[in-house]
């Protein structure tokens, strides 16, 4: 493998498993081979690395800040799947910290030019993130419709943890809405998707979802059914907090 693929499949890995010291560990050298290479592109994922690193930390005005310098640097490039990428990684960082009128408004011509490139994962994403900000502001139909929509993307791109993540949201969404059967209906869809998929972390979260709507219908046994198996996956990943949410859930 090229040494500056090499790094960055090694920086990719640091993000997904949110371990802020491989990545920052990347993160040098990267930003080594940018130097010897002088390749400005690799400034751009500098940036984005440095700020994803910064979220990592809690310092969101530095992840910011490179967020931006990010953005700038595909503007100059011309470069439009990162300029709306980068706009991607801020809406993300604004929902974070609950900014979710300015997600709102910045999604929907950012979903329009990811689909007109044919990013339709990115695109569903972005979907996602926007049907989630529209469920903190109390739009719920409309944040029902995005999570069908972003479904229909991940679909179509046949990507499967997006087809989990999405049917989960269904699922929830329809629980704090009150329709209890369509909101079990969407969890057994991602249950099953995530248990096919072997994440450990998001069939535990799954069950523990199913275990609220079993409660709420005045199903015990299963809900404690769910909660107890909910627990064994949280035990699996050392989650701690939700170790201690599912025992109280379990002595409910």
């Amino acid at each position: 493998m090229d040494p500056i693929e090499q790094v960055r499949d090694e920086g990719q890995r640091a993000i997904d498993a949110a371990d802020v010291h491989a990545l920052e560990a990347a993160l040098v050298r990267l930003a080594d081979h940018q130097r010897q290479s002088s390749d400005h592109k690799l400034q751009t994922t500098i940036h984005r690395w440095r700020g994803i690193a910064a979220i990592f930390r809690g310092d969101g005005d530095t992840a910011r800040t490179e967020f931006h310098r990010m953005r700038d640097l595909y503007t100059m490039q011309n470069d439009e799947l990162g300029m709306a990428n980068s706009t991607h990684d801020l809406n993300i960082l604004d929902f974070r910290e609950g900014r979710y009128t300015e997600v709102i408004e910045r999604c929907l011509p950012l979903i329009a030019t990811l689909l007109r490139l044919e990013q339709h994962v990115s695109a569903a994403n972005a979907t996602d993130i926007y049907a989630s900000a529209l469920q903190q502001t109390g739009q719920l139909d409309e944040a029902l419709t995005q999570y069908h929509k972003a479904l229909e993307l991940y679909s179509t791109a046949q990507h499967d943890a997006g087809i989990a993540h999405a049917f989960g949201n269904i699922g929830t969404l329809y629980g704090t809405m009150g329709d209890l059967p369509k909101a079990m209906e969407a969890g057994l869809k991602a249950l099953d998707t995530f248990i096919a998929l072997h994440d450990t972390y998001s069939i535990a979260r799954t069950r523990t979802n199913l275990g609220y709507a079993y409660f709420r219908m005045g199903d015990l046994a299963s809900a404690l059914e769910m909660y107890v198996k909910a627990l064994e996956g949280y035990m699996q990943v050392h989650d701690r907090e939700s170790i201690a949410l599912a025992h109280l859930n379990i002595g409910t």
